[in-house]
């Protein structure tokens, strides 16, 4: 039974301070303090802190994966919020990522950009690692020749060495050409750009490698700079603060994780490449995306020296979808990204994606996504 709890509660907030991650969350805990400014938070960076900060705290948040913690926490029959996927500690509250769309989203990246062949690299440990995976080969689907993409399972106590693995090296080099790489962290993707280097392989000519966390000191100053699936961590802080305040308020802990979807992907130099062997086709490609789907078939058409017909049958047969298909996935990706990172009204919207009525935006959204404008954007924003 959880004790008495104060107006004005103190928090603890448990912070791996090396983890980008980790750090990020405190956006959303801040936003929260806003909305709560009773809420006194004390920032846990180190175990030598624990015993102090959970002497004189009313509850606890944040990334809580330690079975030492876990175990002082139940002891002291606290509220608690894990933000972490890497543990599901029962008796908490638990807010993270949803693992599975990170994977699928890498997958959908990779698959725009025209690849056909792709390839995963997990990592042992982290129980995040395998679901990510699971979602990639889920979203990417089977190579051309039907096979499930390959995967390499790297151990962590590699990540901090200059040299890479060179059991990793070869299963790079005996990858085709070209080939989309996910790693399930930054780090990971880093690790896989250094084997490419040193398995003779060009990132991204030959290998397009994409990581997870968009750590701006790891994928910045990676060579090539790495593109990466940006989580949400500031929303995660912030719904993790929600949970926490329903859980002082006496209901009880849910039995399932919140999981929180990812923002998209973070674009750079290690994805900047259109794997399509066919270059009138990838000028087609270009063209459509650099006019986020607002351009017609038509326009497509006469600015590529090939016929209508042929260029839909090598358009197809490159990307497994027609022109008019990629068109409206184009517009699509540009109306929800609109939503969901901008305030602009759906009026605005519908007339910057060449709509000429929001109701002809919600019929065309509903039937590309199942859902409409404002119902995408509160999914989003977490709205009642």
């Amino acid at each position: 039974m959880t004790r008495p709890i104060p107006d004005s509660p103190r928090v603890a907030v448990f912070v791996q301070p090396d983890q980008a991650h980790s750090r990020a969350t405190l956006g959303g805990l801040a936003a929260f303090s806003r909305e709560r400014p009773g809420w006194r938070f004390s920032l846990v960076t180190s175990p030598a802190q624990w015993a102090v900060a959970l002497r004189e705290a009313d509850a606890a948040i944040g990334h809580i994966t330690d079975p030492a913690l876990i175990s002082a926490i139940r002891r002291r029959r606290l509220s608690a919020v894990n933000l972490s996927s890497s543990a599901h500690p029962t008796g908490l509250g638990s807010v993270h990522s949803d693992e599975a769309t990170v994977g699928r989203v890498a997958a959908d990246h990779v698959r725009d950009r025209g690849f056909r062949h792709a390839a995963a690299v997990g990592l042992d440990g982290p129980r995040f690692a395998p679901i990510r995976v699971a979602g990639f080969q889920d979203g990417f689907g089977e190579d051309p020749n039907g096979m499930p993409i390959p995967v390499w399972h790297l151990d962590s106590s590699a990540l901090p060495h200059p040299d890479p693995d060179p059991r990793l090296v070869q299963f790079l080099r005996d990858l085709p050409t070209p080939c989309a790489v996910f790693g399930v962290t930054d780090w990971v993707a880093r690790h896989v750009v250094l084997a490419a280097r040193r398995a003779g392989r060009a990132v991204p000519d030959d290998l397009a490698v994409l990581g997870v966390d968009n750590d701006t000191m790891v994928c910045e100053f990676c060579d090539p700079p790495l593109s990466s699936v940006c989580q949400d961590p500031e929303r995660i802080g912030r719904e993790g603060c929600r949970l926490l305040a329903r859980l002082l308020d006496g209901q009880p802990v849910p039995d399932a994780a919140v999981l929180i979807p990812p923002r998209g992907v973070v674009f750079r130099r290690s994805t900047d490449v259109l794997a399509v062997g066919d270059p009138l086709v990838s000028d087609a490609l270009r063209l459509v995306r650099e006019a986020r789907g607002r351009i017609s078939p038509s326009e497509v058409f006469t600015r590529i020296p090939l016929s209508r017909r042929m260029l839909e049958i090598r358009f197809k047969a490159a990307l497994g979808r027609t022109l008019q298909e990629e068109i409206w996935r184009q517009r699509t990706a540009e109306i929800v990204r609109l939503l969901e990172e901008t305030d602009r009204t759906i009026a605005d919207i519908a007339e910057a994606t060449g709509f000429a009525t929001v109701s002809y935006l919600t019929t065309f959204l509903k039937k590309r996504t199942g859902t409409t404008p404002a119902a995408r954007r509160r999914t989003a924003r977490r709205l009642p």
